[in-house]
């Protein structure tokens, strides 16, 4: 999963067939957020004049039952994440032509919550005319959000938070295991690697890992 340059998240979004959905790729690109996060944000849980969001539930989408919101992944899903000023600026015009419904939500496809199937059909040819890999999906953005805040020189506890993740682990794992040429773990069907692991599969240390190599792979997002 190699994360996408800015260019390639620009001609992502341009590229979305469906305009009430173009706001998504901004959005998730500068929050970081997971796709279910993403599709069942409301508008009481954006601060715009505070330049932030709050994220406490996400869209639930079961077979043979209507979308519904529902807690979040973990309980350390539960947090605050500061939204850049791009991000303010895409969703206010966003919501000024594609007013929220009775329910509030901030996305909408024909006024209705927007499923993972139907955004899949969305994301497919918009990626591939970016020069994305076939069988990515939203997730991409999470890892483009992640570089691009430890280029902006974040601490990983930053990402850890910003992201939701339980460990800071997890967000090594997420953050340098495409970098390091690996393959996502959970492919392999083994947990995330530990910071010691992952050091000796690098040959560094686990506090030198973030810097040395996100640093020198992000330079050109």
């Amino acid at each position: 999963m190699q994360p996408p340059s800015t260019e390639q998240v620009e001609q992502l979004r341009d590229a979305i067939a469906e305009p009430a959905l173009r706001a998504v790729v901004t959005f998730t690109a500068g929050t970081g957020l997971r796709q279910g996060e993403v599709f069942g944000l409301t508008v009481d849980r954006l601060h715009m004049l505070r330049r932030e969001v709050t994220v406490d539930r996400q869209l639930v989408k079961l077979p043979r039952q209507p979308a519904r919101l529902g807690p979040p992944t973990t309980k350390v899903s539960v947090r605050t994440v500061p939204l850049p000023q791009v991000v303010v600026d895409a969703l206010a015009v966003h919501l000024a032509a594609f007013p929220p419904g009775p329910d509030g939500l901030v996305f909408t496809l024909e006024g209705e919550p927007v499923t993972r199937q139907a955004f899949g059909r969305m994301w497919a040819p918009a990626a591939k005319a970016a020069g994305l890999p076939a069988g990515t999906g939203l997730h991409l953005l999470r890892h483009y959000y992640a570089l691009l805040l430890i280029r902006y020189g974040e601490s990983v506890k930053t990402v850890q938070a910003r992201l939701g993740h339980a460990t800071a682990a997890e967000t090594l794992g997420h953050l340098l295991a495409p970098l390091a040429g690996l393959r996502r773990p959970h492919a392999r069907g083994r947990r995330l690697p530990t910071l010691r692991g992952f050091s000796r599969t690098c040959g560094l240390r686990a506090d030198w890992r973030w810097r040395l190599t996100a640093l020198s792979q992000v330079r050109d997002l």
